[in-house]
């Protein structure tokens, strides 16, 4: 395809021609436009100190570009935008908005899910039908910033990537969400706990037929552990209604934490228990107490379940993959414990059935159901150890904030 080179009047021009302002691919329809800077037709700064004239200068330059090639601004389809001065901008009286995106090391490829980072100005609080940071209530609805957020796809996103059912961010922001509500303490974490178990059913499912596409599913460990699963569900629901909220978030806070301390700082690295999958005795114990663990804390079992594969043998895609399967398995019980367990209780949010408040599960599984083949596609993408430390990074962020919520 033939090229035209120019560099059209009112513009500075290139030095010794080493390359032109525009390219345009003639018989074509795209514009190439050169890198371009805030200067003068005779090559001077405009603006110097101040970042806003600079910009301006530069989107005069760059309009004089396009329509040298023959664009205009809304035949624009990509722009690449290179402050070096961000505290420039913001002493010229802009809002300051700071995001932090960090690479690890040097390898690639790289992934950032950047669920939600704007923090967009509340402009003219007179503008609002509500005050914004009121959180006001109005017919059970909440309204203000943050009241419709990220959460539900981060979940889902979190059960594909570490082969969780969600229940480490569900559990934490429905805590949340229903103690403002002034939902009841005596039912509050049943209910986080069994909603999230509901919403586990689809974010797992997700997760898993990703996983399994790619070949990362052990089919037969989770029929070896699927019956002994069951049996420590069962047990974890009945020991549910015998514990009270605030220990229930006692133990999932200190067992988060020292699972997320393990995957940071894995001592256990280099220590294999076997290469082969635990059987007999071994295997109804562990699996019993996993069912039961995570039928009691409203998650999904991948956590331990990652955990005891990577210790025997299994790499850490295969072991994310197949705990995904596990989810599965312990929700779909779980879910229906809770509920029965919760026929009758008193003080239950708006729209729950039992301990499952079915608003919340239609909402969250709404977003999640897309963002966890994505969790899944960034763990295959993902090495092993830089998966592990997001892992446990994670974990431990989560224990934080239970552990905060339970005394307030």
């Amino acid at each position: 395809m033939p090229l035209e080179r120019i560099n059209p009047e009112g513009m500075y021009q290139p030095n010794r021609n080493i390359y032109s302002q525009v390219v345009k691919a003639t018989g074509g329809t795209q514009v190439h436009v050169a890198g371009t800077v805030p200067f003068d037709t005779e090559q001077n700064v405009v603006g110097i100190g101040d970042m806003r004239a600079q910009v301006l200068k530069i989107l005069e330059n760059l309009e004089i570009s396009l329509n040298a090639g023959g664009a205009g601004r809304a035949d624009v389809v990509r722009i690449n935008v290179f402050a070096v001065d961000v505290d420039a901008y913001v002493a010229d009286g802009a809002p300051e908005v700071q995001n932090l995106y960090a690479r690890i090391g040097n390898g690639g490829p790289n992934f950032c899910f950047a669920g939600h980072t704007d923090v967009v100005p509340v402009g003219d609080a007179g503008d609002w039908t509500v005050d914004p940071f009121g959180a006001e209530i109005r017919d059970q609805r909440l309204y203000g910033r943050g009241a419709s957020d990220m959460k539900p796809a981060i979940a889902g996103f979190v059960a594909g990537l570490f082969g969780i059912g969600g229940g480490f961010v569900v559990v934490p922001a429905l805590l949340l969400v229903f103690s403002f509500f002034g939902v009841d303490g005596e039912v509050l974490t049943h209910v986080a706990i069994g909603t999230s178990l509901a919403t586990i059913i689809v974010t797992s499912s997700r997760s898993v037929h990703a996983h399994n596409k790619r070949g990362a599913v052990d089919l037969q460990i989770i029929r070896d552990w699927a019956p002994w699963l069951l049996v420590g569900v069962v047990g974890g629901i009945i020991l549910a209604q015998f514990m009270d909220g605030r220990s229930l978030k006692w133990v999932f806070s200190i067992g988060v934490f020292l699972m997320g301390l393990h995957f940071i700082m894995p001592v256990l690295k280099d220590v294999k228990l076997s290469n082969e999958m635990p059987k007999g005795v071994a295997l109804a114990g562990l699996a019993s107490f996993l069912g039961g663990f995570s039928a009691l804390l409203g998650i999904g079992g991948g956590t331990i379940a990652i955990l005891t594969m990577t210790m025997c043998g299994r790499p850490i895609h295969q072991a994310v993959g197949t705990a995904s399967g596990f989810g599965v398995i312990i929700a779909v019980p779980g879910a229906i414990g809770f509920a029965l367990l919760g026929l009758g209780a008193s003080q239950l949010p708006i729209g729950s059935f039992g301990y499952v408040n079915v608003l919340a599960v239609v909402a969250i599984t709404a977003m999640s159901f897309i963002t966890a083949p994505l969790g899944a596609r960034a763990a295959h993408a993902l090495n092993g150890p830089a998966l592990k430390r997001v892992f446990g990074v994670y974990l431990v962020a989560t224990s934080a904030i239970v552990l905060w919520n339970s005394f307030t």
